[in-house]
């Protein structure tokens, strides 16, 4: 495992030296062609995924360790957690946005890097197979049918631990950082369709979002795509949830209230 990690660090490190030094020409990156005012953002961008890379790659050893699988599943789970994003690199240094409606997406590009660039070490051809699967479909909606067994258990484990953190970037209020494509603001009524959705325990799509009500409602209904007891739990624990619908502070309105009881109660019955 600490080869890989030291891969990575080496890797990201030199994916900000490369945006850090862009030499610009009248205001536009020669070279990938996105303008020089995007520099800041895109470094916060690249940093935000570090961060995030190290605690996806630990909640993936954790559950592996909590499904009990062997030492070496272990260290596999880790190192797909570490190798997950290696695709958002490649936007920030490509396209200067991390927006897969721009870029194509990012798990295509993640097991892209690992095939062309990562060590494969003692990986056999089985693991880099799994690695590559769990690359590819960590993000996507569905994951497609058709994997094998080991393939399907590892790109859920991913999936879990990926959305683990991704719940605790939604609730960060100290988080200054944010994807600039993702958050809208705008006001707006709930759309009836993804409430719907929501309350019939149906993940909804970033692509229906029309406004921040509609955001929260996407938010929430990530917890309909989770796999393992472990990580309803660690939900239940922090209680997100409560933090994105307004239940904590005694803000959220009465369609927040339903979603939330609604919502938190769907786990319980899967913890």
């Amino acid at each position: 495992m600490k080869s890989f990690e030291t891969w990575f660090a080496g890797y990201t490190a030199e994916v900000r030296s490369r945006i850090s030094g862009a030499s610009f020409i009248a205001g536009a990156n020669t070279e990938w062609n996105w303008p020089v005012a995007d520099i800041s953002a895109v470094l916060s961008e690249v940093d935000l995924k570090i961060d995030h890379t190290y605690l996806v790659r630990d909640h993936c050893i954790e559950i592996a360790k909590w499904l009990e699988l062997s030492d070496k599943d272990v260290e596999l789970a880790g190192i797909i957690g570490l190798f997950h994003d290696l695709g958002r690199f490649r936007q920030a240094i490509g396209f200067g946005t991390m927006d897969d409606r721009v870029t194509g997406l990012h798990g295509d590009l993640s097991a892209d890097v690992f095939l062309e660039e990562a060590p494969k070490g003692t990986l056999s051809a089985d693991d880099i197979e799994v690695i590559v699967d769990a690359l590819r479909y960590h993000n996507l909606y569905e994951i497609p049918e058709g994997l094998s067994e080991r393939s399907l258990l590892f790109t859920q484990i991913v999936r879990d631990a990926d959305k683990l953190d991704i719940f605790r970037f939604y609730v960060d209020k100290c988080e200054a950082r944010g994807f600039r494509h993702i958050m809208s603001e705008e006001d707006g009524a709930y759309s009836p369709k993804m409430l719907e959705g929501v309350l019939r325990g149906e993940n909804q799509k970033t692509s229906d979002i029309q406004n921040k009500n509609d955001r929260k409602l996407m938010q929430i209904s990530l917890v309909y795509n989770m796999n393992f007891g472990y990580t309803f739990r660690w939900m239940l624990e922090k209680d997100y949830l409560a933090e994105i619908t307004g239940v904590a502070d005694g803000t959220a309105d009465d369609v927040m209230k339903q979603v939330y009881a609604y919502a938190t109660e769907w786990m319980k019955e899967r913890v």
